[in-house]
C-alpha cells in the first residue's frame, strides 16, 4: 500500500519547470507541463544521467548526455523510441503536490499509464 508524501506546494512548480526531491532513498524529477504535474525517476535509463540536468520543452524532456528525448506527461520515449521513464504516481489537491511511496521508502512506480503499455513494451523487448 501506498502512502502519499508532500515534495512541494504546487505554486513552487510553474509550467515549463522541473525539480530534483529525494522520496526514501530515490531521486526523482517532479515536473509541471501545460497538462499537468508529473514525476518519474531522475535518472535517464540510457546511463543513469539525472534528467534534473537536462532541458524541459513543452511536452519533451531531453537528458544533457546524449540528447535522449521523452514525452513529459507519459514517459514514453521519443528518441529513441524503445526506451521509457519510470514514472511515479502524482497527486495534487490542497495546493501542494504528493508523490506515493511504501512502507520501505520506496517511490511507487505510477501504473496509471496503462499495463498495456508494459505488456507492450515486454512483447517489444522479447521480438529483438
Amino acid at each position: 500500500m501506498l502512502t502519499q508524501v508532500e515534495v512541494l506546494a504546487e505554486r513552487d512548480l510553474w509550467i515549463g519547470e522541473m525539480r530534483q526531491v529525494v522520496v526514501g532513498s530515490r531521486r526523482v524529477l517532479v515536473l509541471r507541463t501545460e497538462r499537468g504535474v508529473y514525476a518519474c525517476e531522475d535518472r535517464c535509463p540510457h546511463l543513469g544521467v539525472p534528467l534534473s540536468r537536462g532541458t524541459l520543452e513543452r511536452d519533451t524532456l531531453t537528458c544533457s548526455a546524449h540528447h535522449y528525448a521523452f514525452d513529459a506527461n507519459t514517459g514514453e520515449g521519443k528518441n529513441p523510441r524503445h526506451l521509457h521513464l519510470e514514472t511515479i504516481g502524482v497527486e495534487c489537491r490542497a495546493g501542494k503536490i504528493f508523490l506515493g511511496i511504501d512502507p520501505g521508502g520506496n517511490v511507487g512506480v505510477d501504473r496509471c499509464n496503462g499495463l498495456e503499455k508494459a505488456a507492450e513494451r515486454e512483447q517489444n523487448r522479447r521480438v529483438r
